[in-house]
């Protein structure tokens, strides 16, 4: 982890020859959005919640993409309990019963 952190910072200084040198101040940092400008983004021109969720897109793309996999996760791993758990003539757990007996068996251990 500390090897990919010190990359990153190398890597960062370095850029590349169209990249803008994080040392110096340029126009883009100085001025807010352009809402004048017609190549802006939708959003830009609205402003408002619409602005905040396409500033927030990419964090809440991975939110969304970690969602659906730890749900699908809990699923997947609640329906193959239960039929190994009918094989064995067990009970049948619904799916927050499942996570909740993972919860409390990792809390034993």
């Amino acid at each position: 982890m500390g090897l990919y952190v010190i990359l990153t910072v190398f890597l960062f200084q370095r850029g590349s020859s169209e990249s803008k040198d994080p040392d110096k101040k340029e126009e883009v940092d100085e001025n807010g959005p352009r809402t004048g400008d017609p190549n802006v983004p939708l959003p830009v021109k609205k402003g408002g919640f619409i602005l905040m969720l396409y500033n927030h897109s990419l964090s809440l793309a991975f939110m969304l993409l970690f969602l659906i996999s730890f749900v699908g996760h809990a699923v997947c791993g609640a329906k193959a309990h239960n039929e190994e758990a009918l094989e064995h003539g067990k009970n049948v757990l619904s799916i927050w019963q499942r996570q909740l007996e993972r919860v409390e068996w990792s809390i034993s251990r």
